[in-house]
């Protein structure tokens, strides 16, 4: 080859890696992490979702509980069920920042879509206390059934569910008002909640009588019964596939359930006593903190296995994943 060929083939294929490189760099992913509340030692670990390895403890408040993520403003906010507060996490520097006082023995925390506002479960209190997050303070605190535990927002009809223990019922707040609109009766037990957004659905799993309940949230009324595990407890929904996934802690399995004929097409075997469990859409996996074996079971959802098993902290109880 003639030598100024050669430098011209030579420059073309510096210039042929300089653009992979910078292609390669444009399509990563972002870094997504799983937030796992650890009950018993006051703690939050901290996954890395891409390579499903433990990356950092943050020490919290009294026995943490639920979580629910706030992507648009980089936190994570923590119930403390012994302390009665909210602690705002950063999730850039996995600092403490704000801790919010609430009512008695805050159980769960759902956020509405803008992400300004927070709403809090009060187990013992009767109660869900509404926080302002621009403000960093409590602005309602409402009356709701027995033992409040699992809470979820709707944003078809603007309406927060929330699911009574010992009521077996479920109370739904008005979030233009903040006041009670409604109760509905479910099964025994009412633990776990989440939403269907696009389908105007919402699932309750019920600890007590091993089935979920199907809301209807344009009627508030329950649509059917599907049964699960025994003793159901956290749950999460993927709308990509419309599947939903339960948390069983006795039969130490999650259930996953076709929410278009909502029939159980598959179970999958996991730790000791599962409690949380959180689906990602950054990775197409199902995160499930096994309260009783204090660690966190990973399955993919294409195939419905456990891929990997990631240590935690004493009796995991809660999960949320980006």
């Amino acid at each position: 080859m003639h030598t100024q060929c050669k430098k011209c083939f030579w420059g073309l294929i510096a210039w042929i890696l300089f653009l992979v490189a910078g292609a390669g760099q444009s399509v990563a992913q972002a870094e997504t992490y799983a937030y796992v509340s650890n009950h018993r030692n006051n703690t939050v670990s901290v996954i890395d979702t891409g390579s499903n390895k433990l990356v950092d403890t943050v020490v919290v408040g009294t026995y943490p509980s639920g979580m629910e993520i706030n992507t648009a403003r980089n936190q994570v906010y923590i119930t403390n069920y012994g302390s009665s507060s909210v602690i705002f996490l950063d999730t850039i520097t996995n600092k403490i920042g704000e801790t919010v006082p609430v009512k008695t023995c805050p159980s769960n925390i759902a956020l509405n879509q803008s992400g300004d506002r927070a709403y809090v479960s009060n187990f013992a209190s009767n109660s869900v206390s509404v926080i302002d997050i621009d403000m960093n303070k409590v602005i309602a605190d409402v009356q709701v059934g027995v033992n409040p535990y699992g809470i979820a927002f709707s944003q078809s009809n603007m309406r927060v569910y929330v699911a009574n223990f010992e009521s077996n019922t479920v109370s739904i707040i008005d979030a233009a008002t903040n006041k009670v609109s409604g109760s509905i009766n479910v099964g025994k037990n009412p633990f776990g909640v989440t939403v269907n957004q696009e389908d105007k659905r919402v699932y309750v799993a019920n600890y007590g009588s091993d089935t979920v309940s199907v809301i209807d949230t344009v009627t508030d009324k329950v649509i059917a019964q599907i049964p699960v595990g025994k003793v159901a407890s956290g749950i999460s929904f993927n709308k990509t596939d419309k599947r939903l996934y339960v948390a069983n802690i006795v039969s130490n399995d999650v259930y996953i359930i076709d929410t278009t004929s909502n029939k159980v097409i598959d179970k999958v075997a996991v730790g000791t006593s599962p409690v949380g469990v959180s689906y990602s859409s950054a990775t197409n996996h199902v995160f499930v903190a096994n309260y009783g074996s204090n660690d966190v079971y990973v399955i993919d959802a294409a195939t419905n296995k456990v891929i990997a098993v990631v240590g935690v902290g004493l009796y995991p109880i809660g999960v949320i994943a980006e």
